[in-house]
């Protein structure tokens, strides 16, 4: 298994659940699917929410966007 993809998998999932208020095992058992995946197959799917809060997020870091947080 690719560790560094499950660190970064692993970070995005805890930030995704604890910034949408979302349940803890809820998370556990995302992460507990994002880990065999990546063991079968090298990768892993987002639901819609995931890539819709992934998009956000980089555009909130981005440089363009006006309330970029500091």
């Amino acid at each position: 298994m690719d560790k560094t993809r499950w660190q970064k998998a692993k970070e995005f999932i805890i930030d995704f659940y604890q910034e949408t208020g979302q349940p803890g095992e809820e998370a556990k058992a995302k992460l507990e699917q994002i880990q065999c995946e990546i063991k079968e197959s090298d990768t892993y799917m987002h639901t819609f929410e995931e890539l819709e809060y992934g998009a956000r997020l980089a555009w909130r870091n981005s440089n363009s966007c006006i309330g970029r947080l500091f």
